[in-house]
């Protein structure tokens, strides 16, 4: 606010009129006016004032606070200063310098401070002391391998992960390792592996791997594992998994077998195959060939362990029964396994018909199977099940089956 200077006193006379006369009057009036001037300059100056010292106050307060925050910084400037002067006082014991080997102690022969840094000058590593040991805090290009890839001139050594208790879905996205076992004995339907992973396993007991769409397995066909036996797994999109199988015996997957059983419904020469029964359980009663450990014959029936198999039945009926169609049959757990083929007979001639059965399946346990038949027009004649073909001294044959555990 700019300041006004006061008003200026009325001019003095060279003598002092007489009151009451026109100069006196005229003198007061002077007077007068200059005293209301005076009064409007005071109240003009009482603002400026207040203006003036406001502002100098608020001038006041804002030089102090820089003062503050001036000594603030000056103080801040000295902490620096000093945390510089002991960085760079401790930077020696941080830093040793190029060395040819792993010092014991710092370049003035204190211990080692945890963190101090040095340079192997003939592996070209930078090296950190953990307070234990040396370690390496930084390695040249040469060596490492980038994410594009590249390569090892050395071994890479994967530690074994824990082991996984088998299930009908096998999680190897969980896997603690890229090698692991598998325990148990729980059969295996699918796998869950992400694409492009993949994991080698050893199975510690036999279990049943079961080949499906989105698990490939050799042969594309169902494996009985075996103690010892490794697979690798590799993940594929849609939740594929391949699977790569080998035995610890060494014995191929596909072709390869723990064992065969030959059996066959056989009687004298001249013996008719018997009357049949609709649905019902058809006679094998001997026993050509047997390797398969646990497996035997026993009414009619055939008990197999825990397996996979491969089977061919030959059954056969007579012209009585007219359309057939023989089947295998869990007995064990009253569903059927396979399907045979559909047989037309010739009615009223001595004409047997033969029926095939072909196939493969699992048993996750042990179970009794059988073969069943079943027929349009049963007669329970007694060569519904087959004519005797009467040749010297050779059995009659009316049912023959064999049957393969796959290993």
């Amino acid at each position: 606010m700019p300041f006004t200077n006061p008003p200026s006193p009325p001019p003095e006379a060279p003598a002092a009129p007489v009151r009451g006369t026109a100069p006196f009057a005229a003198r007061v009036d002077a007077f007068l006016g200059f005293i209301t001037q005076l009064r409007a300059w005071l109240a003009g100056f009482v603002t400026w004032a207040n203006t003036n010292l406001t502002e100098l106050w608020a001038v006041y307060q804002d030089v102090t606070n820089k003062a503050g925050q001036v000594n603030s910084d000056a103080q801040a400037a000295a902490a620096s200063a000093l945390a510089a002067t002991n960085t760079v006082g401790d930077f020696p014991k941080r830093y040793l310098g190029p060395k040819a080997a792993d010092p014991t102690t710092d370049n003035a022969g204190q211990p080692l401070a945890v963190g101090a840094l040095y340079w192997n000058t003939p592996t070209g590593q930078l090296r950190a002391w953990s307070g234990a040991a040396w370690a390496v805090s930084y390695l040249p290009v040469g060596d490492y391998l980038t994410k594009a890839g590249g390569t090892l001139t050395g071994a890479l050594n994967e530690a074994r992960g824990a082991s996984i208790p088998s299930a009908a879905t096998l999680d190897l996205n969980a896997a603690t390792g890229n090698f692991l076992h598998i325990t148990g004995t729980n059969a295996v339907t699918a796998v869950t592996l992400a694409p492009g992973a993949a994991r080698t396993v050893i199975f510690d007991a036999a279990l049943p791997l079961t080949h499906s769409a989105t698990l490939q397995l050799p042969g594309l066909a169902n494996i009985v594992t075996a103690p010892g036996d490794r697979a690798t797994f590799r993940g594929d999109s849609g939740g594929v998994v391949h699977c790569i199988y080998d035995r610890l015996d060494g014995k191929p997957i596909v072709g390869s077998s723990a064992g065969y059983m030959r059996a066959a419904h056989q009687l004298p020469t001249g013996s008719y195959g018997g009357t049949g029964v609709n649905g019902g359980i058809r006679t094998i009663n001997t026993v050509l060939e047997n390797s398969i450990a646990g497996a035997s014959l026993s009414s009619n029936q055939i008990f197999l362990p825990a397996g996979a198999y491969r089977v061919s039945v030959n059954v056969c009926a007579s012209a009585t029964a007219a359309r057939i169609m023989s089947v295998l049959f869990n007995e064990s757990d009253n569903v059927k396994l396979l399907d045979g083929t559909s047989v037309v007979s010739v009615q009223n001639a001595e004409v047997n018909a033969w029926g095939q059965i072909v196939g493969r399946f699992t048993l996750n346990a042990g179970k009794y199977v059988s073969v069943r038949t079943y027929a349009q027009y049963p007669q329970q004649s007694t060569g519904e099940n087959g004519w005797a073909s009467n040749r010297g001294s050779l059995p009659e044959t009316y049912l023959t089956i064999e049957i393969e555990k796959a290993a």
